[in-house]
């Protein structure tokens, strides 16, 4: 089997990163639940003062 390029094998780590994030998510309570995906998502696309920074996630 070849062997992945460094950005191949850095996407892939950052996938199942993401996926073990998500799945914690999905175990926690309801309230803590929304209070997860509120604060990923504010990550994503930042308001008021951080509105210009990049923050990865």
């Amino acid at each position: 089997m070849p062997k992945l390029s460094k950005q191949k094998r850095h996407m892939k780590y950052m996938t199942s990163q993401k996926e073990e994030i998500f799945n914690n998510i999905r175990e926690m309570p309801e309230l803590q639940m929304k209070n997860a995906l509120n604060l990923i998502e504010s990550m994503r696309n930042p308001k008021g003062k951080h509105k210009n920074e990049i923050i990865s996630v």
